[in-house]
């Protein structure tokens, strides 16, 4: 874990100390390979250390805790496949995609609100480019608007009806037995991964100068996002480096449709608030996507793995947001708790909104 992240005061205390700094410089000069091997040796065998020493006691709780709900979630459960008429189809089309646009529209609600009315005031102390879109402008968000509906009924609808048969083919559950804890685990393990991998090559072939102008040029005209872009996008974009990616891994498992839903609802909350521009307490920090609505050309991927490997983050780790991006545990902003001192920043903040 990040010193910062675990005890922001301390952080900046050691930060801000020249004298500590020194006195806790590392004996091995940092960018070396023994420096890097160093870190790896450490990070590796702590690692080990609480696995070994949680792993039974651990997996057992959650075992326990998925085993306990599983019998209400399977109640549930049972009761909208018998609704459907114990139809695959039905279940994976239309109320599969009647519960994204629902899952989309409550995540994204409190956004749009604050957006559009611009209270609470106290929400704009976590805004990242406080000085952008505040307020939004009216025009340009119905025109997004717009954009986004189209996508969510028309486009969703039509990868759907054809991922269905793709589905069916990989042997896509969708009765009343729900998996097992450790299925869950392994399935979401791999949807993450699949994710990782598919939004970062798309989304970088995206940024071609011969495609970015006629497709991911929509996406980016929000140089500072707001949570409904996620969806703002041309409709080929959509498939190629929204849908695609997310259904990947459910595919390549043929994970049942259950958990398939479980892993739509972690990415429509991730892509909602990493495109917020806000940088909420207790939530994933947004810093790294935003940097890349505003800058155009680093943070590609969705877990920053792929951008580490290919050092397409060198620049955004130069910056200060780079430095403010880990989550929140206190109600303090990033702002306040690590400062630009490039910049002198006001007292108070004051928007103005029609």
């Amino acid at each position: 874990y990040r010193l910062h992240s675990l005890c922001p005061s301390l952080y900046l205390h050691l930060y801000s100390d020249p004298a500590v700094n020194v006195a806790m410089a590392p004996t091995v000069e940092r960018g070396s390979w023994r420096g890097a091997l160093l870190r790896a040796l450490v990070t590796t065998c702590t690692m080990l250390f609480v696995f070994a020493a949680f792993r039974n006691s651990m997996t057992w709780y959650l075992d326990k805790v998925w085993n306990g709900s599983r019998s209400f979630w399977s109640y549930i459960w049972g009761q909208l496949y018998a609704a459907s008429g114990e139809s695959d189809f039905i279940m994976a089309v239309p109320i599969n995609l009647t519960f994204g646009f629902l899952l989309f529209t409550f995540m994204n609600g409190l956004f749009i609100f604050v957006d559009n009315v611009g209270w609470p005031r106290w929400f704009y102390r976590y805004k990242i480019q406080e000085t952008v879109n505040a307020p939004v402008s009216k025009a340009k968000y119905i025109k997004t608007v717009k954009l986004v509906a189209f996508n969510s009924l028309v486009t969703n609808l039509l990868f759907t009806v054809v991922v269905y048969p793709i589905s069916k083919w990989r042997g896509t559950p969708f009765g009343y037995e729900l998996p097992s804890f450790y299925r869950v685990i392994i399935d979401l393990a791999v949807f993450a991964l699949c994710l990782e991998v598919g939004f970062y090559y798309s989304h970088r072939l995206l940024h071609h100068p011969k495609l970015y102008r006629y497709i991911h040029k929509v996406h980016h005209e929000w140089t500072a996002p707001v949570s409904i872009v996620s969806i703002y996008a041309h409709p080929l974009e959509h498939v190629m480096s929204n849908l695609i990616p997310i259904y990947l891994g459910p595919l390549l498992m043929g994970s049942h449709l259950f958990v398939q839903w479980l892993w739509l609802f972690i990415a429509i909350f991730n892509t909602t608030h990493t495109h917020s521009g806000f940088h909420l307490p207790f939530m994933p920090s947004s810093e790294a996507h935003d940097y890349h609505h505003s800058k155009f050309t680093n943070n590609f991927g969705a877990l920053g793995i792929l951008d580490r490997l290919h050092g397409t983050d060198l620049d955004f780790r130069r910056q200060i947001n780079s430095k403010r991006h880990f989550t929140l545990t206190g109600m303090a902003s990033a702002k306040e708790l690590i400062p630009d001192p490039k910049m002198q920043m006001p007292k108070k903040q004051v928007f103005q909104f029609e």
